[in-house]
């Protein structure tokens, strides 16, 4: 018997730009900001704090910083937050977030151990969950998918579920 590995051509492969992705909804985007709002909130502090002490050099140096952290992260939010989304095929699923720092990870079926939906407090408080999808290949190829109806995310996760467990 003879083995072959034929080469692909570049054309022959599909394109996940063409893939109609599940956008997150608007809720995830307020929640995600009024984190963002807290925690720069709290590192203003450190800026007040050099008021008490009148450095002005200091002062200065950490509002610019302070000034420009906010306008990257608020850039990221607003501008990413269109970008996010998944999409659910016949043997994966594909996850896309970010616009400075833009990533997209596929996982197929067939790698995928198992799936959990979980919902903190401040999720709770929004209606929305946590789905995440644990691989064969550990920690670093998991994938996480927050942002989501409740219904959403556990029909999904039963829908992963079952698509998974074909493989065995």
């Amino acid at each position: 018997m003879l083995l072959e590995n034929l080469q692909l051509e570049k054309s022959d492969l599909p394109l996940l730009e063409s893939v109609d992705y599940n956008p997150h909804p608007k809720d995830y985007r307020d929640m995600r900001l009024l984190i963002v709002m807290i925690v720069m909130f709290l590192l203003s502090g450190v800026w007040v704090m050099q008021l008490v002490f009148w450095n002005l050099t200091a002062m200065g140096i950490i509002f610019s910083v302070w000034a420009l952290l906010l306008s990257l992260i608020l850039m990221e939010e607003l501008k990413g937050f269109k970008r996010r989304g998944y999409a659910l095929r016949q043997r994966d699923i594909t996850y896309k977030k970010g616009y400075l720092f833009h990533s997209q990870t596929t996982i197929p079926f067939n790698r995928i151990q198992h799936c959990e939906t979980s919902q903190g407090p401040l999720s709770r408080a929004f209606g929305l969950m946590t789905l995440k999808v644990f691989t064969a290949g550990g920690a670093s190829s998991d994938l996480r998918i927050s942002g989501l109806r409740p219904d959403e995310a556990n029909k999904l996760k039963e829908f992963i579920t079952e698509a998974s467990s074909s493989y065995e």
